[in-house]
């Protein structure tokens, strides 16, 4: 989940550099797996509604927004999306922390219906904080997307998407026990070219002070312009809101990117992201 891969260190100004790759595998041929993935089946429908019409893009990209994707790949499409995440934490009375994550990695696979997807992803993570370096993994987060709904008006396309985070990680890096969470996704495509999606999110998380366990809701926004065939740029807005945390606080984030499709089953992303405010205890 996108809320995983970016959860950024808490405190002052914070910025991120990232770079990534999807890469769609499919056994079918290429013709109906490219149907499959743009017209993939939904668990339910709005009240009238009919099917959409073939999609611009031929990859079911879930990078390099924080937003996680509102379609499913389609039964028996297999995606490798992967990338490399740079992030910085540095403020007033705080250390200058350096994180790498490299590969940072998401599997994502149609399984029994076109509805119906399975994901896993999983970090590798360099970080040095005061002249010290920590290697080692990430928790691993297990995941199901369930497509709702394709948009119909202003009614947007819809996507519920469940997931655990498991005591995989190395010491330093893993939370220790076993974490739920769940994403609600939500679309909608207008004119030719643009995309409006946003999602709701709400995770249990551990508190760095006292490592007790916590709920916390995550809202994202973005607007994505296709720009031609194989380009599209796009700015998004999150925030994360802690409730009942001992020494977590709300914290807000912009970041921008491009995606550019080189080939139907091939795409390069990069996107910049800062935090909004510094933070106070």
């Amino acid at each position: 989940m996108s809320s995983s891969r970016d959860r950024l260190l808490a405190g002052s100004f914070e910025c991120l550099i990232a770079i990534g790759l999807i890469i769609l595998v499919n056994g079918a041929d290429n013709a109906l797996a490219q149907e499959r993935l743009r017209d993939s089946r939904t668990l339910a429908h709005w009240l009238g509604y009919q099917e959409a019409g073939f999609e611009d893009d031929s990859l079911n990209s879930e990078r390099p927004t924080f937003t996680p994707n509102s379609t499913s790949l389609g039964s028996g499409v297999f995606q490798v999306e992967t990338g490399y995440l740079f992030t910085r934490q540095a403020g007033t009375g705080v250390s200058m922390v350096d994180s790498h994550q490299l590969p940072e990695t998401q599997l994502r696979w149609g399984i029994f219906a076109d509805w119906l997807e399975f994901r896993i992803s999983q970090a590798f993570l360099s970080q040095e904080e005061q002249n010290t370096r920590f290697n080692g993994a990430s928790d691993t987060q297990i995941g199901l997307l369930m497509a709702l709904t394709k948009q119909r008006g202003y009614v947007p396309e819809c996507a519920w998407i469940p997931y655990v985070t498991v005591p995989s990680g190395s010491r330093w890096a893993s939370d220790g026990q076993t974490l739920g969470g769940a994403a609600l996704s939500y679309s909608w495509g207008f004119g030719e070219s643009w995309t409006l999606g946003a999602s709701t999110q709400m995770n249990s998380e551990i508190d760095n002070l006292d490592s007790s366990t916590y709920l916390s809701t995550y809202q994202s926004c973005y607007l994505k312009r296709g720009i031609g065939d194989k380009t599209s740029v796009y700015g998004e807005w999150y925030a994360s809101f802690p409730y009942k945390s001992t020494s977590a606080i709300s914290e807000h984030f912009v970041n921008t990117g491009v995606l550019v499709l080189f080939r139907e089953n091939l795409q390069w992303d990069a996107r910049v992201g800062m935090g909004l405010v510094e933070g106070e205890s």
